[in-house]
């Protein structure tokens, strides 16, 4: 019985292979070489697929961090388009040079960022802006956390986070 396999799943090369051993009279022998023919080529498969999504992500760069909202914080709970903060993943882009929401490029409204912080990583998007304060850790504080998010990441006060478009590495 010959086989039929589909350029996507296994490689020309591999294809011809198989056909031979196909032709083999010897079958019992032709399906165990074509069983492993097909391990390896779905081992292939998988380093490449585990190598693209390790080309995705990111080592980030580092900013200096503060938190905002929650109890004592008189700051408000809505957003600079009127979005509602409490139950979100948010974070307010701060600014440089005495603008608001530039200090990192003047990212879009919404825009989601990996952030982590001593081995933690949260998904956050950005759904305020702000002024900024003084340098965190020698760094420009670029960010500040909504109080929901540095509780998951463990964020009390002020602190350096590495930050990121992509998934972190």
């Amino acid at each position: 019985m010959r086989a039929v396999y589909t350029r996507k799943h296994i490689s020309k090369k591999a294809r011809r292979r198989l056909a031979r051993m196909e032709r083999c009279q010897h079958s019992v022998r032709a399906s165990k070489a074509a069983k492993k023919v097909r391990a390896v080529e779905a081992t292939k498969r998988a380093k490449r697929r585990r190598a693209s999504r390790r080309a995705s992500c990111s080592k980030g760069w580092q900013v200096g961090a503060s938190i905002y909202g929650g109890a004592g914080d008189n700051s408000g709970t809505t957003g600079y388009r009127g979005d509602s903060l409490p139950g979100t993943s948010s974070y307010a882009e701060l600014g440089k040079g005495g603008q608001i929401g530039n200090a990192m490029g003047n990212l879009p409204r919404n825009q989601k960022l990996w952030i982590k912080h001593r081995g933690r990583v949260v998904i956050a998007y950005k759904r305020d802006v702000g002024l900024g304060g003084g340098p965190v850790g020698g760094l420009h504080r670029s960010i500040d956390l909504w109080h929901e998010v540095a509780s998951k990441l463990g964020v009390s006060g002020v602190a350096v986070v590495t930050v990121s478009k992509k998934r972190l590495c």
